[in-house]
């Protein structure tokens, strides 16, 4: 029997930005794209039991949320902090930055999301080009703000009572979950997998599909 595998795409971008990894990945386990913006008990009846889920970036909270509900075969959290925004000694977005962008959000939405997409890329080799790509999956729903608000969400204290197995897939030039991640991640959750892909930056989901699925399967 083929393993169930549920993808959660990230903050801001339509489903259709996890399609091409889940292509890759269908050849080894049959998988579904959610909706992130179906209620979190819709979401919880639409998944079979025992599932692997799969979140990037935002999704991993909503992967997490899942988790805590319902039995499922094992996590992957990919660019995905279970504390988006910094803490003391906790890694994440800068709490002045995440409030400005919300404040821009508030006020033009469009200009908001296309510069949340740099960040995804920022660090890549070829900025301007992966840019060009990613943009073309931003999502044009009006739901954007009422899910950044998920994304302040500390989900710390989730993780670490799981009992299912938990992997993290790091970028290395990821700006917007910092590659000192890793440590605070080993501390929290001693058992976790950690895999960091060196050339990755936020968008590893469209740019290091090979290496997500060799570091999965």
């Amino acid at each position: 029997m083929v393993q169930n595998l549920v993808l959660f795409p990230g903050w801001g971008f339509d489903a259709q930005v996890m399609k091409p990894l889940a292509e890759k990945l269908a050849l080894h386990y049959c998988v579904n794209i959610a909706d992130l913006v179906a209620p979190i008990k819709k979401l919880q009846a639409q998944i079979p039991p025992d599932a692997i889920l799969m979140g990037w970036s935002l999704g991993g909270l909503f992967a997490l949320r899942l988790a805590k509900l319902m039995p499922v075969k094992k996590i992957i959290l990919i660019a995905s902090n279970p504390c988006f925004i910094a803490q003391d000694y906790w890694p994440g977005i800068k709490p002045d930055l995440f409030h400005e962008f919300k404040n821009i959000l508030n006020t033009n939405s469009a200009e908001a999301l296309k510069k949340f997409a740099y960040l995804q890329v920022q660090g890549m080799l070829d900025e301007r080009k992966a840019y060009k790509k990613i943009i073309t999956y931003l999502t044009h729903r009006v739901s954007a703000q009422a899910l950044l608000t998920i994304l302040a969400e500390d989900m710390r204290d989730v993780l670490k009572q799981l009992k299912c197995p938990v992997q993290f897939i790091l970028g290395a030039k990821d700006v917007l979950v910092p590659s000192t991640l890793a440590q605070e991640l080993e501390i929290l959750k001693p058992e976790a997998k950690i895999s960091m892909l060196e050339s990755a930056a936020h968008a590893s989901i469209l740019f290091n599909i090979d290496e997500i699925v060799h570091h999965v399967i």
